[in-house]
């Protein structure tokens, strides 16, 4: 039996070279791609795919804090290696805060609710909650508690650094613990303003539920992602492993398999009720050539990640099991695609602002992404269970 013993040091753990070409490229990118798709596009078609585009990289700073959180309440092997990158990804919040401005321009090109017909009793009786005033209050609300969650949990994750007391480990849970409470209920407020009150007719017990299963699943294949690509240089090859990986799978496995049942519980409800409030949601989008995007979905988010997934020789290894992750986040990005979309557009229709904007966006995010990671060591060197986690036999 023999041990490897990894030298825990800030400077042995320094981002490596190939994450500056990121930061630079992405936001370069960003900036012309989304620069363009306002001067080229403009009007409602503009408002409405960057709704689209915003909701997919939120969900994966969202899920990347719900991971965060998880990680500081169960002190896993799996997210206390790759804790700068949920840190990282969470952190890109203060980016998302300052991009919601043009969804807040183009409130009234993408919301209903917003220009209310008096005679719509049903509206009528929502407009106390789904007003503009309202939205906007609850909007700030929900990136401060965001914020300071996050920056709370970075700023102690940074002093565990210089000074690795075991005293830091209990504040951070402390925090972690009302936090995954507090995020739960946001998140599916969340999803009422930005998502479901697309339709404000429609209502669904199950919606939050769903929206927290897709965040999880986003923040999960991206922590994957970028796990697999540090794997293959240094100084993180080292340390990022068939076991790291292998647990990681698994949790994948089960936001997947978790995604799928909040899924078909709010179909399930929905169908027996059979109130025309409530089903009017599904007949838009098996219609005009969206049933064959929910089909997409829900053989790409569900029916094959978990069929590949099942592989024990898949969960080991990074690179095949980065290939699911990476089909798991295109299919995402449908899921939400047929989700907000329909209200639109009746019929199955692709914008070249969709792409435009989701360009525009992700660069941006990943460069702000690849800006927050390369400021701190990659793992958290002063954290007392990692030696453990280093310690191969």
């Amino acid at each position: 039996m023999s041990e490897h013993r990894i030298e825990l040091t800030a400077e042995r753990f320094q981002a490596p070279p190939a994450l500056s070409r990121i930061q630079v490229g992405g936001l370069v990118v960003g900036a012309v791609a989304l620069g363009l798709a306002w001067l080229a596009g403009g009007g409602e078609q503009f408002y409405q795919s960057y709704l689209v585009a915003y909701l997919f990289w939120l969900s994966i700073s969202l899920g990347s804090l719900g991971l965060l959180i998880i990680q500081h309440m169960t002190q896993g092997d799996w997210g206390l290696v790759t804790r700068r990158i949920n840190e990282a990804s969470a952190a890109t919040l203060t980016l998302l805060a300052v991009l919601f401005l043009p969804i807040w321009t183009g409130l009234e090109s993408i919301y209903k609710w917003t220009k209310a017909d008096p005679h719509d009793h049903l509206l009528a009786a929502k407009l106390w909650f789904l007003n503009k005033s309202d939205f906007g209050l609850r909007v700030i609300c929900y990136f401060a508690i965001w914020l300071v969650l996050t920056w709370v949990l970075i700023a102690l994750s940074s002093r565990q650094d210089k000074n690795p007391s075991p005293g830091l480990i209990n504040k951070m849970r402390a925090v972690a613990a009302p936090g995954i409470v507090v995020c739960g209920i946001v998140v599916t407020l969340v999803s009422v303003d930005l998502l479901m009150s697309l339709d404000p007719h429609w209502y669904s017990s199950m919606y939050g539920v769903y929206f927290i299963g897709t965040i999880l699943v986003a923040g999960m294949t991206f922590l994957i992602l970028v796990g697999h690509w540090l794997s293959r240089r240094a100084p993180m090859n080292e340390v990022l492993g068939p076991k790291i990986f292998y647990a990681q799978g698994k949790l994948l496995l089960a936001f997947v398999m978790l995604w799928a049942y909040f899924g078909v519980s709010q179909l399930v409800i929905i169908w027996a009720a059979n109130l025309p409030e409530e089903i009017l949601w599904y007949q838009e989008r098996t219609q005009g050539g969206w049933l064959q995007v929910g089909l997409v979905v829900v053989f790409g988010h569900f029916l094959l990640p978990f069929l590949m997934l099942l592989s024990r020789s898949r969960k080991h290894a990074s690179g095949r099991l980065a290939r699911v992750a990476a089909l798991l986040l295109v299919v995402h990005f449908l899921d939400y695609y047929w989700q907000a979309a329909p209200t639109f557009h009746h019929h199955l229709t692709f914008h070249w602002l969709d792409l435009a904007t989701l360009v525009g966006l992700g660069g941006l995010w990943l460069g702000v992404f690849a800006t927050l990671l390369k400021r701190r060591p990659l793992v958290p060197v002063g954290d007392a269970y990692l030696p453990e986690v280093f310690t191969h036999e």
